[in-house]
């Protein structure tokens, strides 16, 4: 006597569910079939880790930062006037929030 085999891939379905391989092997998109070989540059290695991102990370200059949007930035010559909106800056270690600022740089 043969023993049956459970069905696990649907309520009565008796088809095959390979009808759409054709003889080489490959699916009906056609890609072939079988285990899939990770690439040598694959994506999170080691090679997308740069030493520039822990350097700036340790780099006094980027100890203040302003994330925000902003409305409307002008700049005559090298000053630079900026109208931004919901953000967030850390300045001396410290978090401020805020709705509304303007900012006027010279660079």
């Amino acid at each position: 006597l043969a023993a049956a085999v459970p069905q696990v891939d649907g309520v009565s379905d008796d088809e095959d569910d390979d009808d759409d391989d054709d003889a080489s092997g490959r699916g009906a998109a056609g890609v072939k079939d079988g285990p899939v070989e990770a690439a040598e540059d694959a994506i999170n290695s080691d090679l997308d880790d740069s030493d520039e991102e822990e350097d700036n990370e340790n780099n006094e200059d980027s100890a203040h930062i302003i994330l925000c949007q902003y409305e409307k930035v002008s700049r005559s010559k090298n000053k630079w006037k900026c109208v931004l909106r919901d953000g967030i800056m850390l300045i001396n270690g410290r978090d401020y929030l805020f709705q509304k600022a303007n900012g006027d740089f010279e660079w």
